[in-house]
């Protein structure tokens, strides 16, 4: 499937209470998303939305703390012809 929707990013800060973040671009399987906390990767997260051309939510496990730059990648891996 042709994944058309350029943006491949949600950016957000971190308040140490907030815990689900949105993002509104298809993902086709949880393994294409990437979350960033302080631009290290995290495993620490659940996702909703697979599929859904509107996009869905990362839950984080835990809040992140205050003030750190949470990032929300999908990164799609490449079909050879």
């Amino acid at each position: 499937m042709t994944v058309s929707v350029s943006t491949n990013k949600s950016a957000y800060i971190g308040d140490g209470v907030q815990v689900a973040f949105p993002y509104n671009f298809p993902v086709l399987d949880s393994s294409h998303m990437i979350v960033t906390v302080d631009g290290l990767v995290t495993s620490c997260w659940t996702i909703t939305g697979i599929g859904d051309q509107s996009g869905g939510k990362v839950t984080m496990t835990t809040p992140t703390a205050a003030d750190p730059e949470c990032n929300l990648y999908r990164i799609v891996p490449i079909d050879k012809l």
